[in-house]
């Protein structure tokens, strides 16, 4: 193809996407549908090179692309725009808050989850305050899962171990299968067809 068929061919293309902008975004959304795990990381890298440029809105902390380039940062973010909302004491800085591969209490591996609401995942990294009176102070703080700070909420030893004694003695602690199986209902026999005798 010569140059010029090129430009014919290209010029043809923008006229046809401009008449059919519906059909474009079906394909578009088709090859993203595709090559879904291709555009992440596509996406990822180009982000991750954007939050270094000073100034950029992505070098913020506590934009969601810096859960990859500096978690540390974006979960200190967090922790400070939840105190500031809460009216909570917040004297710690980015050294309190450094995340292990592992939450200490559950034992399950931490990770950020995916999309705008990533920081909601059973596994993604939380900031405990381990006396919630004392506020986020050094020395208060630990990083654990979000499951386990869920469970964990403001409550006192003597609930939690209170909450704890109940399930175990109402036999909450069975699993979701177990429940199920429990709370199905017994089959019931079907009574035998009557046979007309012909005679």
């Amino acid at each position: 193809m010569t140059e010029a068929q090129k430009a014919r061919h290209a010029a043809y293309m923008r006229a046809w996407k401009k008449r059919n902008p519906g059909k474009v975004n079906e394909i578009n959304q088709a090859t993203r549908s595709r090559r879904r795990d291709h555009y992440n990381e596509m996406n990822r890298r180009s982000a991750a090179k954007m939050a270094q440029v000073e100034g950029h809105p992505l070098h913020h902390a506590s934009h969601p692309v810096a859960r990859w380039t500096d978690p540390s940062a974006y979960l200190l973010s967090r922790v400070k725009v939840r105190a500031k909302q809460k009216g909570i004491v917040c004297e710690i800085d980015v050294s309190d808050v450094q995340i292990p591969e592992f939450c200490p209490v559950l034992g399950i591996r931490l990770a950020w989850g995916k999309g705008q609401r990533g920081w909601r995942n059973m596994g993604s990294p939380s900031v405990d305050r381990i006396k919630p009176q004392l506020g986020y102070v050094k020395g208060n703080v630990r990083v654990i899962s979000n499951r386990a700070n869920h469970l964990k909420g403001n409550g006192t030893i003597e609930e939690l171990k209170a909450v704890l004694d109940y399930m175990l003695r109402e036999g909450a602690n069975a699993t979701l299968a177990e429940q199920q199986e429990a709370d199905r209902p017994e089959p019931v026999a079907e009574p035998a067809p009557q046979l007309e005798m012909g005679w």
